[in-house]
């Protein structure tokens, strides 16, 4: 948004800094590397993560139509769901320190994550949308959200739980992918200003793969290897697509 200081979107910042740290947790175990490393860039993204939510809050409590009228586009408007699916992210990170500042961000980011996806699902169903407005951004309320609720719920012991939000965010995403991919095929080009959105329709599947193996710790489903499958071929798309994003 043009006039806003701090969008919402910021915090996709979190998202790649602690997707890199919990990688680099996975690396330890499993080819020696130094443990350091994972967990400084885990801080990094909590100390980022921090400072954007205390940010973000006080600009809403500042310019309430400011913030209000990000929640109201038509695009942009999901990305506020991002408070949600970072702070689950953090909770994440937490959990090897303290279970009990794990539960209270995962509580939180859970709650917000309702909240705000039942509010923006429930004023789509509503209508009134322009078809050339739906863009990968859809997928941030019901589909990261519901997936990093589970991630959150497995690692914390609650996989049956977890299985319940991976249903709602699997079947959100399967629901939202055909709109998606018949936007991006449509005569009217994406703008140029959206298309850096794309790199979102990648993460669906590999995403998913993560809540699965929260939620299902050491699991060898074939479906797994289907998710990653699905993942690597966006992968392989989006560096196909470089020059043009």
């Amino acid at each position: 948004m043009k006039n806003s200081t701090l969008p919402a979107s910021f915090f996709g910042i979190v998202l790649g800094l602690s997707g890199m740290g919990q990688a680099w947790r996975v690396a330890v175990p499993l080819w020696g590397m130094p443990h350091w490393i994972g967990e400084g860039v885990l801080l990094l993204a909590t100390v980022v993560w921090l400072a954007l939510l205390i940010f973000y809050v006080i600009q809403a409590l500042r310019s309430p139509l400011l913030v209000r009228s990000e929640f109201q586009h038509p695009v942009q408007g999901s990305m506020p769901a991002l408070l949600a699916a970072t702070t689950l992210l953090i909770a994440l990170a937490a959990v090897p320190y303290s279970r009990s500042l794990a539960y209270i961000l995962m509580i939180v980011g859970i709650s917000w994550h309702l909240v705000f996806s039942l509010w923006h699902t429930g004023t789509m169903w509503k209508g009134g949308r322009n078809a050339l407005d739906t863009a990968p951004t859809l997928y941030l309320p019901t589909v990261a959200g519901n997936f990093t609720s589970a991630a959150a719920l497995g690692a914390l012991g609650h996989p049956d739980w977890g299985w319940l939000f991976m249903g709602a965010g699997i079947f959100s995403w399967l629901a939202l992918e055909s709109l998606v991919i018949q936007r991006i095929l449509h005569p009217h080009a994406v703008p140029t200003e959206q298309r850096a959105l794309l790199g979102i329709q990648f993460a669906p599947p590999v995403v998913c793969s993560m809540a699965w193996l929260a939620v299902s710790p050491g699991s060898s489903d074939h479906w797994l290897l289907m998710l990653w499958g699905y993942g690597l071929f966006q992968m392989l798309l989006g560096i196909r697509l470089t020059s043009w994003f």
